[in-house]
């Protein structure tokens, strides 16, 4: 049976078909398909699985979600969905508040749809899993389900979230719901799911260890950019500041010396170049060495 099954999901094209409703789960089907497409099984558990599940969960997956924002009419539905759905081995069914809802304005319920149309091809309950997204009530799926709720096994994603990283424990928690729907998609027996939990968790704290790193050493970095930056703009500022203190001592010296020289008006008017514009907001120090020669040179114009 097994080596019959290997054969027949070579003919699929998807590893799992996402259904889902735009309206409120786009994010999260999005993300959910990166997790299980990226998703790399360990050389231990590799080994100890038999041969048909080896081959089958390290080989490349694709996960359809449909992005195409087109018309949902019978057209779209025969050339994109029921194709895909088609040559789609695993349907994963976001059961979130939206698609809880009765179409009231449209009879055409395409989560509904893609339900009975795999179910109907499958006949098999175990090809179908049943993911509960933020906001939706336990126990109440999408589509005709909910008489064979008892029989029908979740994975509980409510309380995932695009910040989820921000929460270590969280995190954990939501990781071991997606090997959840890893382990039914790829169909690795039972008995291994907790190791496979035990290694998305090392997996997951050594991802969590190396993003904190990085942000310590890219926090670091800014700081002592930022420390380097401060540290030549007060260069730059102490290095203007000396060389104007230079300039009113160079023209307080020429104020003295016209001064001496007789030319009193000149030596006022060096003396008040060197004074700043505004007194009570200078733009430029008052050096104790001015108020001599203009003194002397005010008092020479009175005389």
């Amino acid at each position: 049976v097994n080596y019959l099954m290997a054969i027949f999901e070579k003919d699929y094209e998807y590893a799992a078909f996402i259904s889902y409703r735009r309206s409120d789960a786009s994010a999260i089907a999005y993300w959910l398909s990166h997790r299980l497409e990226r998703w790399k099984p360990t050389r231990k558990l590799v080994n100890e699985v038999q041969a048909d599940v080896a081959a089958r969960i390290q080989q490349e997956r694709r996960v359809f979600v449909d992005t195409r924002f087109g018309i949902a009419n019978e057209d779209f539905w025969h050339a994109h969905i029921e194709p895909a759905l088609i040559r789609s081995a695993q349907l994963i069914v976001l059961s979130s508040p939206d698609a809880l809802k009765e179409r009231i304005e449209d009879r055409s319920d395409w989560v509904e749809r893609e339900i009975h149309t795999f179910h109907e091809r499958a006949k098999d309950l175990s090809r179908i899993t049943i993911v509960r997204c933020p906001g939706a009530p336990k126990n109440q799926w999408p589509g005709n389900f909910h008489h064979l709720a008892p029989q029908l096994d979740y994975a509980d994603l409510s309380r995932w979230s695009p910040w989820q990283w921000l929460y270590p424990r969280g995190a954990l928690a939501i990781d071991k719901e997606v090997v959840k729907i890893l382990a039914a998609m790829l169909r690795v027996p039972t008995g291994k799911i907790p190791d496979m939990w035990e290694e998305e968790e090392r997996r997951t704290r050594r991802h969590r260890a190396i993003y904190t790193l990085a942000s310590i050493v890219v926090i670091a970095s800014v700081g002592i950019g930022g420390l380097q930056t401060y540290h030549s703009i007060h260069e730059a500022r102490l290095q203007k500041l000396q060389q104007e203190q230079e300039e009113s001592r160079r023209l307080a010296n020429l104020s003295f010396q016209a001064t001496q020289s007789g030319d009193a008006v000149t030596g006022i008017l060096l003396a008040l170049r060197a004074l700043p514009e505004n007194l009570s907001n200078p733009d430029r120090p008052i050096v104790p060495e001015l108020w001599a020669p203009l003194r002397m040179a005010l008092a020479e114009q009175r005389e």
